[in-house]
């Protein structure tokens, strides 16, 4: 199987999970600027139709309450249609040149978690200039505009950490339901120390992200190789 079919039906079981099972989605979750006494539960059909697959299409949350702006990389928007999409077509065409860059960066964590050669070049810098694309498209058809296509990964230059690594660098299209099930089990679980509570989040994340990554790569590879469950242990300290 296709490695992008693999991680999109493997994301898709954890944001079923999240939003069918965890989440209240037309009452808990908004695009930025909704009101709260007008939840989406009490709009129109098609309102609510078009709400949802703004929801689903944006794994990041770019433009609703839970987009994770302090970890979404650094970088400047175009102000123009016209800028943002000769951006994101140059971003899109850089992208081939670094194909083996996220595979030779002379930084521990990045060679811990790029896991070369294998899945570098077709999961990290593909995804990449496939936002850069849609991107351009999106931007120049009007749909979007572009600062609400922040770059999937940020720079080398913050990788200098294992927690910069997933914190800074790395994509967040996993952040939202790898969240949801964390702040169930502290729910479910409920300690009451505020060190415990954290450290359970962490654990229940990086166990969810492994998960999915399991899933991945068995169904793309056929060779399980996560190791996101071990750095959770440098991510801690």
């Amino acid at each position: 199987m296709d490695f992008s079919n693999a991680a999109f039906i493997a994301m898709n079981i954890f944001m079923m999970s999240d939003f069918l099972l965890l989440t209240d989605v037309q009452n808990e979750l908004r695009r930025k600027g909704e009101r709260g006494d007008a939840p989406i539960s009490k709009a129109p059909f098609f309102d609510r139709l078009r709400w949802g697959f703004d929801l689903f299409s944006s794994n990041r949350g770019i433009g609703w309450e839970h987009e994770p702006t302090t970890y979404l990389p650094r970088w400047t928007p175009a102000t123009t249609r016209f800028g943002g999409v000769v951006q994101h077509s140059r971003d899109s065409q850089a992208e081939p040149e670094l194909q083996n860059g996220w595979c030779s960066v002379p930084l521990p964590a990045m060679v811990v978690v790029a896991k070369c050669p294998s899945t570098c070049p077709g999961s990290k810098v593909r995804d990449n200039g496939g936002v850069s694309d849609a991107g351009a498209v999106s931007i120049g058809l009007g749909l979007s505009e572009p600062a609400q296509w922040p770059p999937l990964f940020g720079s080398f230059l913050d990788a200098y950490t294992v927690q910069n690594v997933w914190g800074r660098v790395w994509h967040q299209m996993f952040r939202r339901f790898v969240l949801a099930h964390a702040n169930f089990v502290v729910k479910i679980v409920r300690p009451t120390n505020k060190t415990t509570r954290g450290l359970m989040k962490l654990f229940t994340a990086f166990l969810i992200s492994s998960l999915a990554h399991y899933l991945i790569d068995s169904m793309a590879l056929g060779d399980p190789e996560s190791i996101r469950g071990i750095q959770v242990l440098d991510v801690a300290n």
